[in-house]
């Protein structure tokens, strides 16, 4: 049914809000701003780091976004403070969503090709998939610093299907965000999605993805049937 499947991260396999939020709240308490609730912060993250924290330094200083993207050294220095409070190796903020672990395994074993395609940043990704399991699993690791262009531009998924040589036809993305369908239907590629990740506050079933899986075992249904 499908030759590769591509898969976003946060939301998607893993659960990261908790440290995505406590990096973030990092930056927002060391410039003398109110700490975020976890919720606010799962309704900013899709986008990678930097936006995040457009979003949070948005919504605690009262300024437009558009500001804050274009606010140079200042956005910059809120990103290194965002990656020097993350914390990366802490099992307690972030892990694998359960069951991801195991079907992934079984795809593999079973000659499906896997890629992960995702907005985090590469330093960060490269940290926590030891972390949660999923080191070793994907060919390619696309992140968000990976290529010139990242999500919803469908490029990065394009590099991947030239890279393992798979047509369009045969490639499926597994995501939990409209960035994830919006790449997916720009690409040309079918779209699944978990319906418990980070939709930016909205049922993901809005965005019409292909099919909302209701467990990760649901993958396992692009495997011949025995």
């Amino acid at each position: 049914m499908f030759d590769l499947i591509l898969f976003d991260l946060d939301g998607t396999l893993i659960d990261s809000v908790g440290a995505i939020a406590a990096a973030t709240n990092a930056v927002l308490v060391k410039r003398g701003f109110l700490a975020a609730s976890v919720h606010q912060v799962r309704n900013w993250v899709g986008y990678g780091a930097r936006e995040t924290l457009v979003r949070a330094l948005a919504h605690a200083s009262g300024r437009e976004r558009e500001a804050v993207r274009a606010s140079g050294a200042e956005l910059e220095a809120a990103q290194a403070d965002f990656a020097a409070a993350y914390d990366g190796d802490d099992a307690a903020t972030q892990r694998a969503f359960p069951g991801a672990v195991d079907a992934l395994r079984t795809l593999k074993a079973a000659g499906v090709k896997l890629a992960l395609v995702t907005n985090k940043e590469q330093a960060l990704t490269c940290r926590v998939l030891p972390l949660c399991g999923l080191d070793g699993l994907f060919d390619p690791v696309v992140a968000g610093d990976t290529l010139p262009k990242r999500k919803p531009d469908p490029f990065p998924v394009y590099y991947c299907l030239e890279k393992l040589g798979v047509p369009v036809a045969r490639a499926l993305f597994v995501g939990d965000s409209p960035v994830d369908v919006a790449t997916a239907k720009a690409a040309g590629v079918c779209c699944w999605v978990v319906p418990w990740g980070y939709s930016g506050g909205r049922p993901i079933a809005e965005q019409n993805p292909d099919r909302i899986l209701s467990s990760y075992t649901d993958l396992l249904d692009v495997l011949p049937r025995a």
